[in-house]
């Protein structure tokens, strides 16, 4: 009776991020994947958007190996590079949107990354900024830009930063007028991300993980949870770039259920989302579980449940002034599950 429960785990082991998504997009075509404002991506939309964007990135010069640095905060564009660097076998570097010039330099140049996306004109951080401060020297690697979203109108190959001048720069939707790529060089043995994590050197350690082990790891997270296609929709208030919110992305979409997007954490619009998606599970810190408990207790009162679609949440401990923070929540209605992760091991 052992070697069926063997074969179906060695069966998990070699599955890969594009066909965990695939198969769920086969399943399900029309049901919604990612939700960015008023965009909706359904499965099989973001299926055919990381096809394409493989296409384009393999015409840039990406392939299997390549290092593909994502310095975004939580857009499409993030997941959507993510999976077309699975499907070439390229490696996505995630670069925390908090880093500025000192870490980002680094991290792009000791990655050896081929490819940057950023979003010049996003307001809360100032990416141009932060790349005019480095040395072009640091970045001599890179070769090509992605800007998403609208880039400000004083953006021209005159005045872009010294770091990136000579790089050609694409907007992300040109990458997605490419036809899908008919071949997936996705594979479980594949590297695929490199995270960075905090150690007794100076600058962040990478940590390097392969498909079938993230593949692997959120699917059985997904069954372990309970979480599912019919009553199962996230909020998104982690960021990509962290194992964390990476992995609730993934787990999310192994489960064929929505995650809703916010680009960065903010308590107004999480409480916003909540409400208006009917969220069934947050992930976060305890000091953003204890901003939401004390935004949603001004604007509602504390008579009722704080959110009621809301089944149950996990959260980290960071905040050691926080240790109340689950017999508050509780207080309120909201459970609270603890979780430990870490970037070597997810």
């Amino acid at each position: 009776m052992a070697q069926p429960a063997n074969d179906a785990q060695h069966s998990l082991d070699r599955q890969t991020i594009p066909g965990l998504l695939a198969s769920v997009a086969q399943r399900q075509p029309t049901a919604p994947a990612l939700i960015h404002g008023e965009r909706v991506y359904s499965f099989a939309e973001l299926n055919d958007a990381a096809r394409r964007a493989a296409t384009a990135l393999s015409e840039l010069g990406i392939g299997p190996g390549d290092r593909v640095a994502l310095w975004l905060p939580n857009v499409p564009a993030w997941p959507i590079l993510y999976l077309a660097c699975c499907h070439l076998g390229a490696i996505a570097v995630a670069v925390n949107t908090r880093f500025r010039s000192v870490e980002v330099a680094d991290i792009v140049a000791r990655s050896g990354a081929k490819l940057l996306a950023c979003w010049p004109g996003f307001k809360q951080i100032d990416f141009l900024s932060i790349l005019a401060e480095i040395d072009p020297a640091a970045l001599a690697g890179l070769q090509t830009v992605v800007v998403w979203g609208d880039t400000p109108s004083t953006l021209t190959p005159s005045t872009l930063p010294p770091s990136i001048a000579r790089l050609k720069v694409v907007p992300f939707e040109r990458l997605l007028a490419r036809p899908p790529s008919e071949r997936s060089r996705a594979a479980a043995d594949a590297p695929c991300n490199i995270f960075t994590t905090s150690g007794t050197t100076r600058a962040p350690k990478f940590v390097l993980h392969r498909q079938g082990a993230i593949a692997a790891h959120n699917a059985r997270v997904a069954r372990s949870f309970g979480f599912n296609a019919n009553d199962t929709r996230q909020l998104l208030m982690l960021p990509f770039c962290g194992v964390f919110g990476f992995n609730q992305t993934i787990t999310t979409w192994a489960a064929g259920a929505p995650l809703v997007l916010m680009e960065i954490f903010e308590v107004d619009r999480a409480l916003a989302l909540i409400e208006r998606h009917k969220i069934t599970q947050l992930f976060g810190s305890d000091e953003m579980v204890d901003r939401l408990l004390a935004a949603q207790l001004d604007l509602h009162g504390g008579g009722d449940v704080a959110f009621p679609s809301v089944r149950w949440a996990g959260y980290a401990g960071f905040n050691t002034s926080l240790n109340d923070i689950v017999a508050r929540a509780d207080k309120r209605g909201l459970k609270l599950a603890g979780l430990y992760g870490m970037s070597e091991i997810q």
